[in-house]
């Protein structure tokens, strides 16, 4: 049996070649080991289980291999009554129901001629169930607050589609290792470790999409835009006594140097280079010449000069902003990461950006603490998704000792994860989508951080 289990598995794999194609499973009699074999080498969305035998096979639906296929019937002989001949009944599966097994009727193709007709949505509602959802409330605008208030943006999206669809859930506030999810020591950590050991079903957190992410869960469809972003320390105001030096450039005080030298050699033009008095103006037209045009320049530096130095004065001199990447990697600041098993650390080592790769060397790990001393210092930049780090600085530092730097490493998409294969996600995702496309998720984003940044303005 068991190599009989194994080669119809096996057989099938080269004609996979659609996402989503329909698995068809025909048997005489029901086998729960190839089911689950099947299940997990194919990972069917779409089965149906024919059986020509006589025996039942609608039990066979109530298998855990089958939580997570989307669309799911078995056809089967009904007992032959009277004179009738052989018919086949269509049955499938409700798992949220009270009363989950559900017969659809007498296979005839008028009765099941379209795809909704012969797989109905198995997920109405999920009348009642209780889901447990993993999150940390240190994610504004998304899922924050305490042990005794959460708020967020999520929050709300989650408390919108537990109406609509029927169900209540139970919050994790915090996952124990306070990590959110990476692969440490071949095992995932943190909120995702969580949802991998199936101790939770889903996660609210304005998750990134990362490819070893999404190996191994599924996201849905985008919440909202992001962008993983670049913070360095405000340039400090340069000292007072540099205001006289600074309007003239380098090349400036060369050219003046210069100018005087060659002018020097004329003994009759060396007083009124210097503003020396003379009995007489210069015989010579060249030297006439070339005493207009120096009067004329020294009247235009003079104005020039006069007006920069009255602007810097007014308002103070501050050093150079960074603006590019390459910028950044030629600065003398190193990338400070908060070690919390974000997603940073894992982009920075598999993005394919060169200028990006050449920040590798510079990393440094800290707590969030450490990383906002670190950035007053003037000795690191910090990398972080934008709509995040702009309201965790809210709490450390004033708005006027930061900037975010022009250039993002990468635009990116805040999702929620699920586990993989999960057949009642497209539900979560319609009702998502419906809700960006009316402007409410961006409202509610909105209106939380106003929200966020109001409290803290109480609090300090």
């Amino acid at each position: 049996m068991h190599n009989t289990t194994r080669r119809s598995t096996l057989q099938a794999v080269p004609l996979l070649r659609y996402k989503r194609p329909l698995h068809i499973l025909v048997w005489y009699t029901p086998l729960p080991e190839l089911l689950q074999a099947l299940c997990n080498q194919w990972k069917p969305f779409n089965l149906l289980l024919l059986s020509l035998g006589q025996t039942s096979t609608t039990s066979l639906l109530r298998e855990r291999a089958l939580h997570r296929v989307k669309n799911v019937i078995s056809l089967e002989l009904l007992p032959v009554v009277g004179n009738n001949s052989y018919l086949i009944g269509v049955y499938t599966f409700f798992p949220f129901s009270v009363d989950p097994q559900k017969f659809l009727g007498h296979w005839e193709r008028s009765t099941f001629g379209s795809w909704k007709a012969l797989f109905p949505d198995r997920f109405p509602t999920f009348e009642g169930y209780t889901f447990h959802i993993g999150a940390w409330f240190t994610d504004p605008p998304s899922f924050y607050g305490d042990a005794s208030k959460q708020r967020g943006a999520s929050k709300t999206i989650l408390e919108t589609i537990a109406a609509k669809m029927n169900f209540t859930y139970t919050l994790m506030l915090e996952p124990p290792d306070l990590k959110w999810g990476s692969i440490e020591n071949g095992s995932w950590v943190g909120v995702l470790g969580m949802m991998a050991r199936n101790e939770i079903n889903f996660s609210i957190n304005a998750f990134t999409i990362s490819y070893e992410r999404d190996q191994m869960f599924d996201p849905s469809v985008t919440i909202w835009a992001d962008t993983l972003s670049v913070f360095l320390q405000s340039p400090q105001q340069l000292p007072k006594w540099l205001s006289i030096f600074q309007p003239l450039s380098l090349y400036v005080v060369a050219s003046l140097a210069v100018i005087t030298v060659i002018a020097s050699a004329s003994q009759a033009l060396k007083g009124s280079l210097v503003g020396h008095s003379m009995p007489s103006l210069p015989r010579a037209p060249m030297e006439r010449v070339f005493l207009a045009v120096w009067l004329l320049c020294c009247l235009v530096f003079s104005a020039a000069y006069t007006s920069n130095l009255v602007s810097i004065l007014t308002r103070p001199g501050y050093s150079r902003r960074l603006h590019t990447l390459q910028e950044l990697v030629e600065s003398h600041h190193r990338i400070a990461v908060v070690d919390n098993g974000g997603f940073v650390v894992s982009e920075l080592l598999t993005n394919q950006d060169p200028t990006v790769g050449s920040l590798r060397s510079k990393i440094d790990l800290f707590s969030l603490e450490d990383v906002v001393g670190a950035l007053r210092q003037g000795s690191h930049a910090i990398i972080r998704l934008y709509s995040y780090i702009t309201l965790e600085l809210y709490d450390y530092v004033e708005d006027d000792e930061w900037y975010a730097m022009k250039q993002d490493v990468r635009g990116t998409q805040a999702v929620w994860y699920f586990p993989k294969q999960t057949p009642w996600k497209f539900k979560f995702d319609e009702i998502i989508l419906q809700l960006t496309w009316f402007g409410l998720i961006q409202h509610w984003k909105q209106v939380e951080v106003k929200a966020y940044k109001k409290e803290h303005q109480e609090i300090q």
